[in-house]
């Protein structure tokens, strides 16, 4: 299985902004998307945590718009941000069954 440190940063075009991505893991038709705060990038992460729930599940983190590798502007407010998270997720796969994992922006989705 590729690690957290070995999965590679790759890019998805989302209505013209191009989010930053990575994803790993096997096991799960159902994957966890990891959702981050307004300024934290793909490897703020903790590698032990993605790895754990990616030893049993796809998983897939991505940068915010106008964050770290993401194209665009940081958007106005938090709904703006669930959003991204949820337009860059189900263009990136069939995503309209997932799990979250969130550090604060549960809530705006």
């Amino acid at each position: 299985m590729t690690t957290w440190k070995d999965a590679p940063t790759r890019t998805i075009n989302v209505d013209g902004v191009t989010f930053a991505y990575r994803e790993l893991g096997t096991g799960s038709d159902i994957p966890v998307v990891f959702l981050h705060h307004l300024t934290a990038v793909l490897d703020d992460w903790d590698p032990r945590v993605v790895d754990g729930i990616a030893a049993h599940h796809r998983v897939i983190t991505f940068d915010n718009r106008g964050v770290g590798a993401t194209g665009g502007s940081v958007p106005a407010t938090v709904e703006q941000m669930g959003t991204d998270a949820i337009a860059s997720s189900a263009a990136h796969r069939e995503l309209f069954d997932a799990r979250v994992v969130s550090n604060i922006l549960v809530n705006a989705i």
